[in-house]
């Protein structure tokens, strides 16, 4: 994450910031939901789902583990990946925060 100036952010601003950076891409919000229905799924089987590279796919995958919103088991030849119960929960209040926000309600308004 870049530098931040040493304002009175609370925990949760941050904690909203790295969250939102992390699930900024189409491709890792997918990932997610792949995550959470198919626990222990591996990078190898998203290679194949969105037919990218693997390199491209661990990219992503660290975004994510960085932020906190899944585990990353090391085996032999893949990785597998399950998704943070705690860090979803998480999610999920970041989803109601949005959707009480009224900058967001304009946002929707000026889409339609």
């Amino acid at each position: 994450m870049g530098a931040i100036k040493p304002f009175n952010y609370s925990d949760f601003e941050l904690s909203v910031a790295l969250g939102a950076r992390a699930l900024n891409h189409p491709c890792r919000v997918k990932m997610m939901s792949l995550i959470r229905e198919n626990k222990g799924i591996t990078c190898v089987d998203l290679a194949k789902f969105f037919q990218m590279s693997k390199p491209a796919i661990r990219d992503h995958v660290e975004k994510l583990k960085d932020a906190g919103y899944i585990y990353v088991e090391y085996s032999p030849h893949c990785y597998k990946l399950s998704i943070d119960e705690e860090s979803h929960e998480r999610f999920q209040s970041f989803q109601q925060f949005f959707a009480g926000n009224p900058a967001s309600q304009f946002y929707v308004s000026i889409k339609h």
